[in-house]
């Protein structure tokens, strides 16, 4: 006689109870159930409740698929008594049913599966499976069943101490048997047994693996329960040599290192063993420096590999903070394709949270082409502070690449990335930053990040990241493993939290507060450092919130946290020594805004720090007065022009939408004209760049963006959308006032890097009245530059310090001077910059021509930009155009043009690609754009 012989495992990825178990323990349709829920199991959410609600529902044979739930039950969020569960003990909840009418099934309606979720009376914490799925429950309507049935948790490792019971059962009477190693442990008869248990901390520490049994008639179904009774670490040395993280030992091995002081025991979970808990992955214990350490090889180098560290008893799930890059189940859905192209999936089953990813040989390693670059001086920078989001529709480095050669016509020499490293959630500014070794995958790949990085070299743009070190997110595995929920509304970190002050030291911390008083704080930020200058070359860091690299607590005193305070600028002065002592021409910027005296010493100590001079220059720029004395560093006494002025960042309200909105005015003179305003933000640039010593413009403040930094994106204005989505305007390029403020930037741009006069330190200012007034010095060179930010016509002195011809450098004239207080009359808004050397006559012009870069090893012949697009495309080349066609990718001509005329209309396109033909004299060029609509 053949027995049919079916293995089955009860407890499969696919229907991993949890915390759910029935009685009876395989139910039919027909039957009264009696459903127990664990709150204590799966995520936990609802762990010490004393009320629980039951929302349950069928899947049937009516169903489109799992997540089709049929008949539900439930009053999600109103704590209605009949979904109330009987509360067993601690954690532990039962509600009954007879399964058939509870759910009011129809005529020859099968039933699968019972499905659920839990919930506190408000709805607003839901308890679900490990990984925050539904939580399922087999129906078995014909046949016979048969499995262990407890426990039935996702980790299944125990200490020798735990309560816990094993239990296998069968939906009818049966032959049963519990197997250890091939020998019989339990068993029980045909006549009278549908369940066994038994004890396994009677077996002892180590990987333990039991076998059910059970055969009824002709069948026999077996089943397999992997039990750990966590052993004590083993105690090995760690290898010399090894850094926290993920470490390459060997063409197919790697070595982890953790870092985790009074943690019992780690297991390592990934692709490579299945992510299930194995006695071979747990970590081995260094007895001298209490790291955590575990080498895999075997591994295939090319492939990625996915993983997760599982700490203690608690079972804490959490990716590498060291990792290069990261998965992220609940953020990554929404990055486009066209971003990071196969991007590796999410692993699927008893995973939850972010897990890290790793790749032994890259493939694609990146070739540097930029060897040779050395950044500008610091007195010489003029930086670009730019958010991707917010500056490009696609909101990618591949687009960006393509914009460069824009951003290196406006004339800046360094662009300052705001936060590129992953954060929380993908739509930020970037500043609740969780994992500080990974690139934001929304942005694109780590080879076009640096590849970006390599072409705004080759442009000799420099590119500063923008980095906050001050604090940090929920999601860093830092955070994480130290970590007290029931504190607070949110939690904070624990008292024994390594990195983290369990509460911040001052009033301006967002966040987690790192504590950089801590020798584990200041390892982790100089690898930091260190890694994204090695491996990225990056020129700089803009160090977020520097104040706060302190441990002394400010809390309500705004005097004290100002204050002078010799523990921050040592650890500020440790930070950065430990980059220059290999690298002394990478920048440090501090957002640090304490009292000039420590910024002095931090400026002597050679940072750079930024000069917030919103307020002036918007006062001055609407007309309203404005001293702007001290954007200057000789005016706060300073000995090195280290102070990076601005009058626009990503803090602070745009000075257009000040003009148009609340510009000063007389009887004919308004500042709220948009020409006028634009007019005005000429000026305010005019009597910005030019002052000796680094400045900083604003993305799209060099065509004076206008919109609200407090604008939503259903067009309101509010406090609460600061950080939303700005519009993307790159049509401004078609407002011929507005091309001539980008000109007059660029201009200003040219004079400040390419003569020696604008970085000298003889120089005199008068900045605080209607007419302002610049003087540079130098033994051959000399500038004097007057305006009038009065709203009435006003006579002036320049002030010149000689006699003879001096040139009136935006009108490409000469004037004679015979006079050195001779006057002028400026009207309202109007300035004057004279040389006393010849310059190039700017371009004033309402048309953009860019300049080829040599060294662009994309060579491209045609320049095509914004890319992509909602509006308008600009065609630039350096050989004469003859017209340009597009066509779309099924070869249909969209749009015919005979003109050399370089301004695109694409308005009227749908979304998608487009082959752009632009003829040349020399021959022609084929593009592919893709065309975006907002």
């Amino acid at each position: 006689m053949n027995k049919l012989l079916l293995i089955l495992t009860f407890i499969s990825p696919l229907f991993l109870l949890g915390q759910v178990v029935s009685n009876p323990y395989f139910p039919s349709q027909n039957d009264y159930v009696t459903i127990t829920y664990d709150a204590s199991q799966g995520n936990q959410e609802l762990v010490g409740f004393s009320e629980v609600f039951i929302h349950c529902g069928v899947i049937t044979n009516l169903s489109n698929d799992l997540n089709d739930w049929q008949h539900v039950m439930g009053d999600w969020g109103n704590g209605n008594p009949d979904f109330l569960m009987t509360n067993i003990s601690n954690d532990i909840y039962e509600f009954s049913f007879q399964i058939d009418e509870y759910f009011n099934l129809l005529p020859n309606e099968v039933v699968s599966h019972l499905v659920f979720v839990f919930s506190d009376s408000t709805g607003d914490y839901v308890g679900r499976t490990f990984n925050g799925d539904d939580i399922y429950l087999s129906i078995t309507n014909d046949g016979f069943s048969a499995g262990f049935v407890s426990p039935n948790n996702e980790t299944l490792v125990y200490s020798l101490e735990s309560e816990f019971e094993i239990i296998g059962a069968a939906s009818e009477n049966c032959d049963l048997e519990i197997l250890y190693e091939g020998d019989v442990i339990t068993s029980g008869d045909l006549l009278s047994n549908t369940s066994l248990n038994f004890n396994a901390q009677d077996y002892g520490q180590g990987l333990h693996v039991f076998t059910l049994k059970a055969e009824i008639q002709e069948l026999q179904i077996f089943d397999t329960l992997k039990i750990i009774i966590q052993p004590n670490n083993l105690l090995m040395s760690e290898p010399e040599g090894l850094e926290y993280g993920i470490n390459f030992t060997g063409s197919n091995e790697v070595t982890f290192k953790v870092d985790a002081p009074n943690k019992d025991f780690i297991y390592v979970l990934g692709d490579f063993n299945d992510w299930e808990y194995d006695i071979n992955y747990l970590m081995n214990k260094d007895p001298e420096t209490q790291n955590f350490w575990l080498t895999i090889d075997q591994l295939d180098n090319q492939s990625e590999y996915r993983f997760q560290y599982s700490i203690g008893f608690e079972f804490l799930r959490i990716a590498d903070v060291y990792a290069e890059k990261i998965l992220d189940p609940y953020h990554d859905q929404y990055i486009p394709e066209s971003n990071y192209p196969n991007l590796i999936e999410y692993p699927s089953g008893n995973v939850k949270d972010i897990v890290s990813v790793f790749q032994i040989n890259d493939p694609f390693q990146y070739e540097w082409s930029s060897n040779d670059y050395s950044p500008p001086d610091k007195e010489n920078l003029i930086i670009y502070e730019l958010l991707i989001r917010d500056f490009l529709e696609s909101q990618s480095y591949n687009d960006l690449i393509d914009t460069l050669d824009y951003i290196k016509y406006i004339g800046v020499n360094a662009i300052e990335l705001m936060p590129i490293s992953e954060f929380d959630g993908n739509n930020s500014w970037g500043y609740n930053p969780a994992f500080y070794f990974a690139p934001d995958k929304m942005y694109g790949s780590k080879n076009l990040l640096k590849e970006f990085i390599d072409e705004c070299h080759q442009r000799d743009i420099a590119v500063i990241m923008d980095i906050a070190l001050n604090h940090s997110f929920g999601s860093n595995p830092q955070v994480r493993m130290y970590f007290d929920e029931d504190i607070g509304e949110w939690g904070q970190p624990s008292p024994d939290n390594p990195w983290f002050n369990q509460y911040p030291r001052h009033d301006f911390n967002v966040g987690y507060d790192y504590n950089h008083e801590s020798e584990k704080t200041k390892e982790f930020c100089k690898r930091v450092f260190k890694f994204w200058v090695e491996e990225y070359r990056i020129d700089g860091f803009r160090l977020d919130l520097s104040k706060g690299f302190t441990q002394n607590n400010t809390i309500g005193n705004i005097e004290l946290w100002n204050a002078y305070d010799q523990s921050r600028i040592n650890i500020l002065n440790e930070y950065a020594n430990h980059i220059w002592s290999n690298y002394p021409e990478k920048y440090f910027i501090l957002e640090h805004f304490a009292n000039n005296d420590e910024e002095q010493v931090l400026s002597n100590n050679g940072f750079l720090l930024w000069g917030n001079m919103h307020s002036d220059y918007t006062e001055a720029s609407m007309g309203y007065g404005g001293d702007l004395s001290w954007g200057v560093y000789t005016s706060r006494g300073w000995g090195s022009p280290h102070l990076i002025s601005y009058m626009e960042s990503h803090d602070e309200e745009r000075l257009m939408f000040n003009n148009i909105n609340f510009g000063n005015s007389s009887s004919d003179y308004f500042i709220q004209m948009s020409n006028t305003s634009l007019a005005r933000q000429e000026l305010s640039f005019v009597f910005l760049i030019p002052i000796p010593g680094p400045k900083m413009i604003w993305q799209f403040g060099e065509m004076g963006y206008d919109y609200s930094i407090n604008y939503c994106e259903n067009g309101s204005i509010s406090d609460d959308c600061r950080t939303a989505p700005k519009p993307v305007r790159w049509d401004y390029l078609i407002n011929p006032n507005r091309v001539k403020l980008l000109k007059i930037v660029k201009a200003l741009n040219f004079l400040k890097t390419e003569y020696e006069v604008f970085k000298t330190s003889d120089f005199n200012v008068n900045l605080s009245g209607n007419v302002k007034k610049i003087n540079l010095y130098s033994p051959s060179e000399n500038v004097c530059l007057v305006g009038n930010f009065g709203l009435q016509s006003q006579e002036t002195s320049p002030d010149f310090p000689y006699s003879g011809t001096w040139y009136n450098y935006f009108e490409g004239t000469s004037l004679e001077v015979n006079d050195i207080n001779m006057t002028l009359q400026l009207e309202a808004g109007e300035y004057l910059i004279f040389t006393d050397f010849e310059t190039p006559t700017p371009d004033l012009s309402t048309v953009i021509q860019l300049e080829v870069n040599e060294g662009n090893t994309n060579n491209y012949d045609v320049r095509i930009f914004p890319n992509p697009t909602h509006d308008f495309l600009f065609i630039e080349s350096e050989h004469e155009i003859e017209n340009y066609e597009v066509f779309d990718l099924s070869g249909k001509k969209i749009i015919s043009s005979n003109s050399s005329i370089n301004i695109l209309d694409c308005s009227t396109l749908i979304d998608g690609l487009y082959n752009i033909i632009v003829t040349l004299k020399n021959g022609q060029i084929v593009r592919k754009k893709l065309l975006v609509h907002g």
